[in-house]
């Protein structure tokens, strides 16, 4: 983690100097001005722990950078200790406080009483950040979690787990605009053969390879399901004719049917697909993929590595 930033703001420079030499104690980094306009600037580039600020400076007093601060939301909780040597009467300490100000202390400074009081706030900063981050390690932890729970370990694909509800959206999306979803059942063609000829760790990287070919070849609208085992489905929504949806089973085809290099061998897969879509082949999640699947097991009674629509089946 980054350390504590601390801005000190005073218009002598030899305040400046014997404060950065106290503070490097802490083991902080120190951002030194001396003037307020360069303290927002600052303010604004940096992620502060603390600002030491002078009350008496020319241009813009501390009390005015103080209000300014404490005014904007983005900068209104930066804890502020006052520091001078001229206004230390009750009203001026009053007003200190008033401009949001977390303490005031008089010169000349005891530095044992302000290593004190700021070791507090580097310290306070620090829990936060540590908070900050506990945070997101836990929003990161349950993203993984649901992208677990939603997808294929091995090829990073949506799992059956949320196919119902990647159907239902559609289905309702189609119903309201009176457009068309497809449903693709695709089946690699003989993919046992390939497991019993390589190896499951070559069948693994088929099942990516595919996976990815796949993904490529169809819009960004639409999804690729790993439905189990070398089987998956392919759900293309928007459609204004059954033709697209051809044409995307073509593109998917063409890609899974070119050779795959492993080390030395290149690898010939081939698939079966069955086309059914809304409204004419079904109008529910259970109804579209028995339509599908029926139509991709004609493809593999008629020889395999083909294409068919139900009506066809």
């Amino acid at each position: 983690m980054s350390q504590a930033k601390i801005l000190i703001v005073d218009d002598k420079q030899e305040n400046l100097i014997a404060l950065s030499m106290l503070l490097k104690k802490l083991d902080v980094d120190i951002i030194a001005v001396n003037n307020g306009n360069k303290a927002l600037v600052q303010v604004l580039k940096n992620d502060l722990a603390l600002i030491i600020l002078d009350v008496q400076m020319p241009e813009m007093d501390g009390f005015e950078v103080a209000n300014l601060l404490h005014g904007d939301l983005k900068t209104h909780n930066i804890p502020i200790i006052f520091v001078t040597a001229a206004y230390n009467d009750e009203l001026h300490v009053l007003a200190g406080y008033q401009s949001g100000a977390v303490d005031y202390i008089e010169k000349p400074i005891n530095d044992v009483i302000l290593l004190s009081k700021v070791r507090i706030f580097v310290r306070l900063w620090q829990q936060q950040k540590d908070l900050e981050h506990e945070i997101e390690l836990r929003i990161q932890a349950n993203k993984d979690i649901k992208h677990l729970a939603t997808h294929d370990q091995l090829t990073g694909l949506n799992n059956r787990s949320i196919l119902k509800d990647l159907i239902e959206k559609a289905l309702s999306k189609a119903k309201r605009f009176d457009s068309i979803i497809a449903l693709l059942f695709i089946d690699l063609d003989g993919f046992k053969n390939i497991n019993d000829s390589y190896g499951h760790d070559v069948g693994d990287y088929i099942l990516k390879v595919c996976s990815k070919r796949m993904i490529n070849s169809i819009r960004g609208m639409d999804s690729i399901i790993r439905y189990g085992g070398d089987e998956f489905i392919a759900l293309l929504t928007d459609l204004q004719s059954s033709d697209e949806a051809l044409l995307s089973a073509e593109r998917i085809l063409s890609a899974l049917i070119k050779p795959i290099a492993w080390k030395e061998k290149e690898i010939q897969v081939t698939a079966s697909i069955g086309i059914a879509y809304y409204p004419e082949h079904g109008d529910s999640e259970l109804s579209l993929i028995k339509s599908a699947d029926k139509a991709m097991y004609s493809v593999k009674n008629k020889g395999k590595n083909n294409i068919a629509f139900l009506t066809e089946a």
